[in-house]
């Protein structure tokens, strides 16, 4: 599938936001309580994400030829991952390894560290990533904090 992986601005929001959302709705929100959801909602809005994007995170899109939005990552301060999805009909095609190697290139290829889903924990660990710990809960998130090292030349 041919993606093109770039930057996203404010006027970009609405798109990477419908795909938070739909991948969000299927696949997380199912294991989490009406507070994780209504948590995460607080954090992952257009209006948030705008806000976001005059500070120091890194948004980028993944989209097809034709311009629709497949997925979206954002980065704050070059070592954390604050949002990883990929819309569901565009699961298991490498796009969210695509979307962390170029964000992780654009951030210096250092460590990076992501709370991940529980669902996502998997796909993580296939990217390089290792477990800190067993599964948290707060404000009813659930998500496991992982870790990947910083990285030389793009190798481990």
């Amino acid at each position: 599938m041919d993606i093109r992986i770039a930057p996203i601005g404010p006027e970009d929001v609405n798109g990477a936001f419908a795909v938070i959302k739909a991948a969000f709705e299927k696949l997380v929100a199912p294991g989490y309580s009406r507070e994780g959801i209504l948590e995460f909602y607080k954090f992952a809005n257009p209006l948030a994400m705008r806000l976001r994007l005059l500070g120091h995170t890194l948004f980028l899109a993944a989209r097809t030829p034709e311009g629709e939005f497949v997925g979206v990552i954002e980065v704050q301060d070059k070592r954390h991952i604050s949002l990883l999805f990929v819309h569901p009909e565009h699961h298991r095609k490498g796009i969210a390894a695509r979307l962390v190697e170029e964000a992780c290139a654009m951030c210096g290829n250092g460590a990076i560290e992501v709370n991940s889903s529980p669902y996502a924990v998997e796909a993580y660990e296939r990217m390089g990533f290792t477990r800190l710990s067993q599964e948290q809960l707060r404000n009813g998130i659930r998500y496991v904090p992982m870790r990947r090292p910083e990285r030389q030349g793009g190798k481990p």
